[in-house]
């Protein structure tokens, strides 16, 4: 058994195996899962760990390809403050690390709002410290994204792939963050639609959606703006398609109005009650 990785400040990760003794490839992929913020200290919030709906459906969808797998669910504070997000990000960094030692292992790791942060921040620090460990996928699933905080993150990340909502009213947190990261050809920024509608800040990390999430590699093949369309109605299981996000750019100017609209009818009303 794998032991459980843990770090000074006690942050644990529980670790399980999903792996098959037919696998194909001899690389070993570890998959690690990280929650957003207060996730650890909300009870019901359970998608993450290892008996969790959605962990268990990453671990099945990657099963399912006959992939050799060992996933983790990484615990953090989850606290909303960049110092505790560091923290974090200095504990991933020791996973990555342990992870890597073998170089015919990789690292993908699946990230729930801040939880994505977390990781960029640990990618960062892998790049500053010219660590050689590599992280070969990022999904990022409704992270805040303020590019500031880590400009040399993707020199250490092979894909990422940002998934965003236009009905994630979350994720800017009121124009504080961006719903999208910089252009580089290492990075997919996709538009995220369930049953043809805007998906909610929570139902980013749901467990249809994290089942998809082992075949995006081979449904995108080039650099582009594109939609991903989950359907949970039509069949009897969860299934993915994607096509060109055309209207991305007037689509997001439209966002960042109607957010500011928002406020300024919040200030108008405050106004009126003082």
């Amino acid at each position: 058994m794998f032991s459980a990785f843990r770090s000074t400040s006690l942050c644990f990760f529980l670790i399980f195996y999903c792996s098959s003794t037919s696998a194909t490839s001899k690389t070993t992929e570890h998959w690690i899962v990280i929650h957003g913020t207060f996730a650890r200290s909300t009870p019901f919030i359970k998608w993450w760990k290892p008996e969790g709906e959605g962990h268990l459906a990453l671990r099945k969808a990657l099963y399912k390809q006959k992939r050799n797998v060992i996933t983790y669910a990484f615990a953090w504070s989850g606290h909303n403050n960049h110092g505790a997000r560091t923290r974090a990000a200095q504990d991933l960094v020791k996973l990555i690390s342990s992870c890597t030692k073998d170089s015919s292992h990789a690292v993908h790791i699946v990230a729930h709002s801040h939880g994505g942060t977390v990781a960029l921040l640990a990618a960062q620090m892998l790049a500053e410290q010219k660590n050689s460990s590599r992280i070969t996928q990022l999904f990022n699933l409704g992270t805040p994204v303020h590019a500031l905080w880590y400009p040399r993150a993707f020199e250490k990340i092979d894909t990422v792939y940002h998934l965003f909502s236009y009905g994630d009213m979350v994720q800017p947190v009121i124009t504080m963050f961006e719903r999208i990261l910089p252009a580089a050809k290492n990075v997919y920024n996709l538009q995220v639609k369930k049953d043809y509608g805007c998906p909610w800040h929570e139902t980013m990390r749901s467990a249809e959606l994290l089942s998809q999430l082992p075949t995006l590699s081979s449904l995108i093949k080039e650099p582009g703006d594109y939609c991903l369309h989950l359907d949970t109605k039509s069949k009897q299981e969860p299934f993915l398609t994607i096509s060109l996000d055309t209207t991305r750019a007037k689509d997001l100017e439209t966002d960042v109005a109607f957010t500011r609209q928002l406020l300024s009818l919040y200030s108008d009303s405050r106004k009126r009650t003082t």
